[in-house]
């Protein structure tokens, strides 16, 4: 009973999947109450609930996590810039987005900090952030990857 009044009151959707600690036979009994994503490392019960000891039991988790949402993402953007249906130009992405063209847009983690700033707005920093915000607007996943794809540092993954 406790448990399904947990998963009741969760939000509908997380940001990130539910990470659960406890016990085996408690996490598995969640389980099946919780319909939203959720990781448990295996023998993660513990007595002592602070926030350094949690870090260290769901980290390497949330990490492998992150890893693979990342390495999909990558592979969606490489295989949408060899079919054609995605643009590694920010300009075209900035044009498609306001249309609502555009389903993802994916960027390579820490490149807004190596581009140069721009004046007049014209330099691939700017251009990177008007895509975000446009895409972002019209509804379009935002996905970061460690490494570019392709040699791009933004690939929009076109709706159609």
């Amino acid at each position: 009973r406790f448990l399904r009044a947990v998963a009741r009151e969760l939000p509908e959707s997380l940001p990130a999947p539910l990470v659960v600690l406890g016990d085996d036979p408690v996490v598995g009994r969640f389980a099946q109450t919780y319909e939203g994503e959720m990781l448990s490392p295996e023998h993660s019960g513990t007595r002592e609930p602070s926030h350094s000891v949690v870090h260290e039991i769901a980290f390497p988790t949330l990490e492998e996590h992150r890893r693979r949402v990342r390495a999909n993402a990558a592979e969606r953007a490489a295989e949408a810039l060899g079919t054609g249906s995605a643009t590694p130009d920010a300009s075209e992405a900035i044009q498609e987005a306001r249309q609502g063209r555009i389903g993802e847009l994916v960027l390579t983690q820490g490149s807004e900090a190596e581009a140069e700033d721009a004046p007049e707005g014209e330099g691939s920093r700017y251009l990177r952030n008007e895509a975000v915000i446009e895409a972002h607007q019209t509804g379009a996943k935002l996905s970061i990857v460690d490494d570019a794809v392709d040699g791009n540092e933004l690939v929009a993954i076109r709706r159609y």
